[in-house]
Parts: structure tokens; sequence; C-alpha cells
């Protein structure tokens, strides 16, 4: 769940006045470091963003709308590699640089049930 870290509920992200095709977010990602940069993104594009990095689904839970700038950079958990020291996890970089916090949890996710399968007829 991505949610508000800062004590004031108020995260540092700052409130976008971007308009058309300005808006958009930019990531590069390596083995061992990211690097993303946001531009009139909603929290929700956000927390769909971050499902990617984490790999795990990431359901918004800020209670912000609207559209946002922010900048991340962070490193990756890959094991055997060691990445920069000026790099902070991506779950300490979210705390510090955007004052927004992962947290576990339950909530509901969409799925696809098949009731029944048959075989496909000869044309």
């Amino acid at each position: 769940l991505l949610m508000a870290a800062r004590d004031d509920r108020r995260p540092a992200v700052t409130p976008s006045t971007c308009e058309g095709n300005a808006c958009g977010m930019n990531s590069n990602i390596s083995n061992t470091t990211g690097t993303m940069k946001c531009t009139g993104c909603t929290m929700a594009e956000l927390a769909t963003w971050l499902s990617n990095v984490v790999d795990r689904i990431v359901l918004d839970r800020t209670t912000m709308s609207g559209k946002y700038d922010c900048e991340l950079r962070f490193s990756r958990d890959v094991p055997g590699a060691t990445p920069p020291q000026d790099f902070p996890s991506i779950f300490t970089a979210l705390r510090e640089q955007l004052g927004l916090r992962l947290d576990s949890g339950r909530g509901p996710v969409e799925f696809i049930v098949i009731d029944r399968a048959t075989r496909p007829t000869p044309d």
C-alpha cells in the first residue's frame, strides 16, 4: 500500500501545473540503481510504476487527488550486486525523498476466473 509517511500527512511531492504532452513519467533502471522523474502524474500512476519496481501489487492509499511532480533515486536489491552508497533502497528513498511509504497489507485485486474451457472446433 502506498501511503503518506510524514506525521503531517503531506508528502513532499509538488502539485503539477503540467498540461498535455509535457506530462509523463521517465525512468531509468539499471541492474543496481534506478531513477524516476514524474511530471503531472497521479498517485495511482506512481503506485502502478512502483508495482513493477518492487514486483508486488501496490495500491494507492494516499487519498491524494490531482497530478504531481517528483523525482526519485534508489538502489535495487539484486543478489550479488553492490549499488552505490548514495542510492538508498526504494523504501528509504520513498520516505526520505517523497514523504511516502510502502506498507504491507491486504486489499482488493482484480483477477480472472475461468469457469470452463473446451477444445476449439475445426473450421
